[in-house]
């Protein structure tokens, strides 16, 4: 009564139970075997696991899972491919504990089965999806790379501002022009916080602090390529150039 009800139980989980015998041979198939595998259990009875594993191959994991049957050990969630009888291929899970008589023999083994074809196609559509992200991240990564090499290299200094007024992008030979702090060269940095940089440093000539950093603010709301000379007080002299740049993250400011 108790082993119908776990085979009835069985076949409501797509599962099957099978048995061997002492001979590590197949003496008994239950529930959905015969629609899942598309093979009779007739044709299975009494014949070995390796008989009957057409997909076997010489590799740890089969050979591990020998040496648990040989020895007569318990094993559990041994996952194999399946030639369906139809011709394609299924992924099944099987578990097993052995049997020993009232006189410590061995007498074969009792298990279950699973059909996890779906589950397994499931695993390697994610696995691949999650190695075109690495790849994309790998490729993304390698050009970063090679456009902070360029915008690093590259004579002009040179500074972006999203539309917000807040850094975006700054080079190498803008820092060392206006003597930026590692702080101030972060994506984000305000506009203003570098004008009042340059004014406590005192890089720029005498002038009001406030008013030139007003004066410059305002310059880089307009929406016209404008063209100065800037000169710093240590008398170095820069073109600078102020441009609007359109992207689709939103207008962006480019200093040079």
């Amino acid at each position: 009564m108790v082993m119908r009800s776990l085979e009835d139980f069985a076949q409501i989980a797509s599962d099957w139970f099978w048995e061997m015998d002492a001979n590590l041979r197949f003496s008994y198939f239950s529930g959905p075997f015969e629609q899942v595998t598309g093979v009779a259990p007739t044709a299975l009875i009494g014949r070995t696991r390796l008989e009957i594993s057409a997909n076997f191959d010489d590799s740890e994991h089969w050979r591990e899972h020998f040496a648990d049957l040989d020895a007569h050990r318990p094993f559990r969630d041994f996952v194999y491919p399946f030639k369906h009888g139809d011709g394609n291929p299924r992924w099944f899970k099987i578990s097993g504990r052995p049997r020993f008589d009232d006189g410590g023999t061995f007498a074969g083994y009792l298990g279950v089965g699973t059909d996890i074809t779906a589950e397994r196609a499931a695993q390697q559509d994610l696995a691949g999806a999650l190695e075109e992200v690495r790849e994309t991240n790998a490729r993304l990564e390698r050009q970063n790379l090679q456009f902070d090499a360029a915008l690093n290299n590259m004579s002009p200094g040179l500074c972006m501002f999203d539309g917000d007024e807040r850094l975006v992008v700054c080079n190498t030979p803008y820092t060392k022009m206006y003597g930026l702090t590692p702080e101030l060269t972060k994506p984000g940095t305000t506009l203003r916080e570098m004008l009042e940089h340059r004014m406590a440093a005192g890089i720029l000539p005498d002038m009001d602090p406030e008013e030139h950093i007003e004066q410059r603010l305002e310059l880089a709301k307009s929406r016209e390529r404008r063209y100065d000379v800037l000169e710093l007080r240590d008398g170095r002299v820069f073109p600078s150039s102020l441009s609007q740049c359109p992207t689709e993250a939103g207008s962006r400011r480019m200093r040079t």
